[in-house]
């Protein structure tokens, strides 16, 4: 069955679609010197209405192949366990790559990254592909999860995943920052989330609470940031 899921993956060419939609955003943002946040969000809406006029309302079928295979077992392990796994195997190697370092150094100073030789701007729409790839991989997976297609599914994950990296000790400077980090921020996200419904209380302050953590990570980590300028203008 997960032979199966992955020739869905790998045949289906709806996975390289939005690597492909964030390349062209990264490039954008590298060639006009723009906002990469403003730029993101005018991308999201633009391919928000594109998925508008495909699918006006939720709803369409799924094929139930697909969802089961996504949903069952390899063994006694879930398929979604081993794709984490899986995850987690490819950072490992590809945090020891040149590309990684690259992608780090730019983060750290794109001006000293270009002194030292790095390709910044092929450097940069290649993070952002992979980025838009692995978003891709996510949609598929909640695709088979809720076996329904949704225009705007991805809407309410925004603030979201901005605070599970931020919370995780992401830099929203640039430079700092990793899987493991966000997997934990995500976690402590989850972990408000159901407390907060465990002791009964409304679901709007889950989105207060998420927001204050977010304000409290952004200010920590501008701080550490000023820090360590201050220590490298004393040095």
């Amino acid at each position: 069955m997960t032979g199966r899921f992955w020739t869905i993956c790998i045949c289906d060419n709806r996975w390289y679609r939005p690597a492909f939609y964030i390349y062209i955003n990264g490039y954008i943002i590298e060639k006009t010197k723009l906002q990469p946040f403003i730029v993101t969000l005018a991308t999201q809406s633009v391919c928000m209405g594109i998925a508008l006029l495909i699918l006006k309302v939720d709803g369409g079928n799924v094929p139930l192949s697909y969802v089961t295979t996504l949903l069952s077992r390899v063994g006694a392990v879930p398929v979604s366990a081993v794709l984490l796994l899986a995850i987690i195997l490819i950072w490992l190697y590809f945090k020891r790559t040149r590309m990684c370092m690259n992608i780090y150094a730019i983060g750290s100073s794109k001006k000293s990254a270009n002194l030292n030789g790095i390709p910044v701007l092929r450097t940069m729409v290649t993070a952002y592909a992979i980025s838009g790839c692995f978003a891709a991989f996510s949609g598929l997976f909640r695709t088979a999860a809720v076996a329904s297609g949704s225009p705007t599914a991805g809407a309410d994950f925004v603030m979201t995943s901005i605070s599970a990296a931020v919370i995780g000790g992401t830099a929203l400077t640039g430079g700092i920052g990793g899987l493991f980090g966000t997997v934990i921020g995500a976690f402590v996200l989850r972990y408000i989330s159901d407390m907060l419904v465990f002791m009964q209380v409304s679901s709007y302050w889950s989105s207060l609470v998420q927001g204050v953590l977010l304000i409290l990570a952004v200010a920590l980590s501008a701080y550490g940031t000023v820090l360590k300028k201050r220590k490298e203008g004393v040095g």
